[in-house]
C-alpha cells in the first residue's frame, strides 16, 4: 500500500525510467541522410531501410539505466524505513544526473566523429 507521497514519485520514475530502456532516445543525421540513432545498447548507423550497424556501445549508460529502475522498485518497498528510502532516492537523483552527462557526453563525441546534427524527438526531453 502506498502510504507517502514519494512513494508515488519513486512508482513514476520506475515507469518512465522502464519506458526509457527500449526507445531510441537521440537521433541523429548525416549531410549525406546517412542517418544514426543512440539507445541505451549502443550507437546504431542506418544506411538503409533494414541496414543497422553499431558502430559504439555505452556500457556505463547500459548499467545506469538499467540500476535506476531497479533501486527506485527497491526503494518503493522500503516506505517502513523512511531514511533508507530518503539515501536511495538520493542516489537515484545522482544516478540520473550520471546518466545525463554521459548521454551528453557521448552524443557530443559521435557529432564531432562522423559530423551528424541532432534530429530532435520526443524521447529527447
Amino acid at each position: 500500500m502506498i502510504q507517502r507521497i514519494q512513494s508515488i514519485y519513486l512508482l513514476l520514475t520506475t515507469l518512465a525510467s522502464v519506458l526509457f530502456l527500449p526507445s531510441d532516445f537521440l537521433r541523429f543525421t548525416e549531410k549525406e541522410g546517412i542517418k544514426f540513432i543512440m539507445n541505451f545498447k549502443g550507437v546504431y548507423k542506418i544506411s538503409g531501410e533494414q541496414s543497422f550497424e553499431q558502430i559504439g556501445k555505452m556500457i556505463p549508460v547500459s548499467v545506469i539505466a538499467v540500476i535506476i529502475p531497479l533501486i527506485s522498485v527497491l526503494a518503493i518497498f522500503l516506505y517502513k524505513h523512511r531514511k533508507l528510502q530518503v539515501k536511495l532516492t538520493f542516489a537515484i537523483i545522482i544516478l540520473e544526473f550520471i546518466l545525463i552527462a554521459l548521454i551528453i557526453y557521448y552524443w557530443s563525441v559521435y557529432i564531432k566523429s562522423y559530423g551528424t546534427q541532432l534530429s530532435p524527438g520526443f524521447w529527447m526531453v
